[in-house]
């Protein structure tokens, strides 16, 4: 029997810089290293989260960036209480020392520009939403082009909108894809937005009572699997069992869990976990 060792859980953002090149992985690494540099975000209260440390590395022979996203808290009251004394008092804080630092590790893929987020179960650990809100204050703020940012999402999620009994709504956002295409109907319709020069598309869907959306069609096939990986999508359906649901994807976050065993490197599992995650 395999002996497990490391065990460790990841989601995954993709990151787009949104123009209509195919943007090589030297500019995301470029960006990428801005960030180890540029101050902390706000993401909840006095929360603030920051990219502390970047590294080069290989998993087998693809090239990441790795390191450490790291939260803590930025205080901004004078006001303290003494318990002992029972009463309030002063602390001589250094505003350059913050408390309640905890930090997970994440992976950069720049070839395919997507970032893959430890999940830890630590408490107050950066979330991937946090993460998120992050990198858009940061992107929107500091960096002069547009650079998009979404969650991917879970297969699951898209299946229940494909495979719904009925769809009576559909929304979906999509952002360009720099070439990160995989199934025909997902290249069929990307390639259609790059000859169009369109970086983000916003599209909403409506049936009538007697014409639903075909959730089989190339159209809604394509744009579902590209929301999936490139922005989000949101439906009212009716499933198999004739209940009603809205879903929507973003709610959904793929994961992926790598398992080291004496087997196989850990290396070389997180890299096939990570590839199975993006397919």
């Amino acid at each position: 029997m395999a002996n497990h060792k490391r065990r460790e859980t990841y989601h995954c953002l993709n990151i787009t810089i949104l123009n209509t090149k195919d943007n090589p992985p030297e500019k995301y690494i470029e960006i990428f290293k801005q960030l180890r540099d540029l101050q902390a975000v706000k993401v909840r209260g006095n929360d603030c989260l920051k990219i502390r440390t970047i590294a080069e590395t290989k998993l087998e022979n693809e090239n990441f960036l790795t390191g450490q996203v790291t939260k803590y808290t930025k205080l901004e009251s004078e006001q303290w209480y003494d318990e002992v004394q029972n009463k309030g008092t002063t602390v001589d804080v250094p505003d350059n020392v913050h408390p309640n630092m905890v930090e997970t590790k994440y992976y950069f893929w720049p070839k395919k520009h997507k970032l893959f987020l430890k999940k830890s179960y630590e408490s107050g650990s950066p979330t991937l939403n946090q993460m998120v809100k992050y990198l858009n204050v940061i992107f929107e703020n500091k960096f002069d082009q547009e650079i998009n940012v979404s969650i991917v999402q879970s297969h699951d999620s898209i299946e229940r909108i494909i495979n719904a009994k009925e769809i009576f709504s559909l929304n979906f956002e999509v952002s360009y894809t720099n070439a990160d295409s995989d199934t025909e109907a997902e290249v069929l319709i990307d390639d259609l937005y790059k000859g169009a020069k369109a970086s983000k598309i916003n599209t909403k869907l409506r049936s009538t009572s007697d014409n639903k959306i075909n959730g089989s069609s190339d159209f809604v096939k394509g744009n579902l699997s590209l929301a999936r990986k490139t922005g989000n999508a949101e439906a009212r359906i009716e499933d198999e069992a004739g209940i009603k649901h809205i879903v929507k994807t973003e709610n959904y976050p793929a994961s992926v869990k790598a398992r080291e065993t004496e087997e196989e490197p850990f290396n070389r599992t997180l890299l096939k976990m990570f590839q199975n995650l993006l397919s």
